[in-house]
């Protein structure tokens, strides 16, 4: 599964798939990433290897909270 979250213009757009060219990217197995976004630290999964990241990292760091639920 994949999305991309787009942003201009003031706004964020949502869209299903990954994008052609991301200036950032985060992968990692479903429970990883839902773990992330229920609250839980985006470093230590790093820094274990269950998610991977490309691109910028202070942009990741930046768009954590709008992962959180």
């Amino acid at each position: 599964m994949a999305i991309t979250m787009q942003f201009g213009e003031g706004k964020l757009t949502i869209k299903r798939g990954a994008a052609e060219s991301p200036k950032s990217r985060v992968r990692g197995s479903m429970e990883a990433l839902l773990n992330i976004s229920l609250g839980g630290g985006m470093v230590g999964p790093w820094l274990s290897g269950r998610i991977k990241t490309r691109g910028s990292l202070l942009m990741l760091l930046r768009v954590l909270p709008l992962m959180r639920a």
